[in-house]
């Protein structure tokens, strides 16, 4: 069951401004519902934007660790290479017994 009640709020002894300065005072505003709308596709939009700037720093920073991991495979291969080259010489001073190098 549902009842209508209309109930004036001049016959409560409260104003329109009343209402208006409480809702102020209290910190919020009376929004229509267009104004609502505007404020939550404001809102949508900031989010939107928010996230494809911490996207875009997301994937600044995987291709500079993509980076620093491609140096460390160069410099793992140059290290292997000098060590190769270190034990072929190091070979070659035991065969031929010449330790003077």
């Amino acid at each position: 069951m549902k009842y209508e009640v209309d109930i004036d709020l001049e016959d409560l002894g409260i104003t329109t401004e009343d209402l208006v300065s409480l809702a102020e005072d209290n910190g919020d505003r009376l929004y229509d519902q267009d104004d609502l709308d505007y404020r939550i596709e404001e809102e949508v939009a900031n989010a939107v934007e928010e996230s494809k700037n911490t996207i875009k720093l997301l994937e600044e920073e995987n291709a500079a660790l993509r980076t620093k991991a491609v140096d460390l495979e160069a410099i793992a291969l140059y290290v292997q290479t000098a060590l190769r080259v270190e034990a072929l010489s190091l070979a070659d001073c035991i065969r031929t017994g010449n330790y003077n190098v």
